[in-house]
């Protein structure tokens, strides 16, 4: 996992360049565009731009990819992600729908609480609980999800 602001980028020199040029490609496109889903490069690296609310965190499952990492960045609103540092043990015993499984639980799951302009980053095989409400009172939030492919990444 990773935390960032869209301000800082140029101060985080670990971020891979294939993150990068996604990241400003989806800040570009949010700005012209209220929603939808837009491939980047091709099906490896595209994002969805999505408005919605947030939701209670007891009602919603951790989820957990094994294919596509994800950069969740907060446009407007704020949003509380719950994650687990521990890596999921046997993921293959889930029900996957495509590259999503969801999770009954997370053992030591923590939160994190993102605002206009963070930016959080999931690899493959990290869980977390996205959407989750602060103090929970449902509020609007506008959103992108970057996905790519772990074949695009280094390493």
């Amino acid at each position: 996992m990773l935390l960032a602001n869209i301000t800082q980028l140029d101060r985080i020199g670990y971020i891979q360049p294939v993150m990068l040029n996604a990241i400003h490609q989806t800040l570009a496109l949010a700005a012209s565009h209220e929603q939808g889903e837009f491939e980047i490069d091709g099906k490896d690296v595209f994002v969805i731009l999505m408005q919605a609310e947030t939701k209670l965190a007891q009602s919603l499952q951790p989820e957990i990819h094994q294919d596509y990492l994800d950069i969740q960045i907060v446009l407007a609103g704020e949003e509380r992600y719950g994650y687990a540092i521990e890596a999921i043990a046997q993921p293959e015993r889930y029900s996957w729908q495509g590259d999503l499984a969801f999770i009954p639980d997370l053992k030591r799951e923590q939160f994190v609480t993102l605002q206009a302009g963070d930016l959080v980053v999931f690899y493959p095989g990290e869980a977390h609980r996205p959407m989750c409400a602060i103090n929970d009172e449902i509020k609007p939030l506008r959103k992108a999800v970057i996905k790519i492919h772990r074949s695009r990444l280094l390493g």
